[in-house]
């Protein structure tokens, strides 16, 4: 009788430990997946991409830089070769996806129609064309109104987009404003106020926000710890 008994009590027992153990890894697993989301939900909404940026890197990369830019800006011109060189050292490899945003300062009116110039770009030849456009824009001017808007439809001719649909493209610009409109309206909801600006947003939540030009070094080491696993 005492061994039937002691028989119960263990076998008690252990489906007692199986039950407590599946609660734990229930709880484990329910716990990672909140945390997951929790994070999601932290990060601003401006700063959460979606299929109206215009970006270059796989979208499940783990960091994300936005880049709120305006054509004729000096700075922002002296920024773009860094980017273009993170590009090629953590695009390719789905390391950091790069978003670009526009946001006209004001400051200068050929801003506003580069920036259109750069959304037909896009609706022509989709981000591809548009990274190109933003490259070949940043070449030709000098900055401050240095370019000569009448060279806009013979620049999408240099990186292979048709001119004339590119012209035709420029001459609606109401059907343009929108884009611009609601990059620069998220840029002002983050505070943004210059140009160039930079978010860097790591895997776990963590931003980065810096304003204004930086080196190769600087940002590549924020990459790196953007990059770096959680401690």
């Amino acid at each position: 009788m005492h061994a039937v008994r002691g028989w119960m009590l263990f076998v008690t027992a252990f489906l007692f430990a199986v039950v407590a153990a599946c609660i734990v890894l229930t709880l484990s697993f329910g716990w990672i997946g909140r945390s997951s989301a929790s994070i999601a939900a932290t990060l601003p909404p401006q700063l959460v991409v979606t299929g109206t940026d215009h970006s270059r890197g796989s979208a499940a990369a783990p960091v994300t830089l936005i880049e709120y830019a305006d054509t004729e800006c000096e700075f922002c011109k002296r920024l773009e070769p860094v980017l273009d060189t993170l590009y090629t050292w953590y695009g390719p490899t789905g390391q950091v996806r790069f978003v670009y945003r526009y946001f006209p300062l004001g400051l200068w009116s050929d801003s506003t129609p580069e920036a259109e110039a750069l959304e037909c770009a896009a609706r022509a030849g989709g981000d591809t064309a548009f990274f190109a456009y933003l490259d070949a824009l940043f070449t030709a001017t000098a900055s401050n109104n240095g370019l000569d808007l009448a060279r806009l439809p013979s620049l999408a001719s240099s990186v292979g987009l048709n001119a004339g649909a590119f012209a035709k493209c420029q001459a609606s610009a109401g059907e343009l404003s929108p884009a611009i409109e609601r990059d620069v309206a998220s840029g002002k909801a983050l505070g943004v106020s210059q140009a160039p600006a930079l978010f860097i947003v790591a895997a776990g939540g963590h931003v980065t926000r810096i304003v204004g030009s930086r080196s190769l070094p600087v940002l590549d080491s924020v990459i790196k710890a953007a990059l770096a696993p959680a401690p």
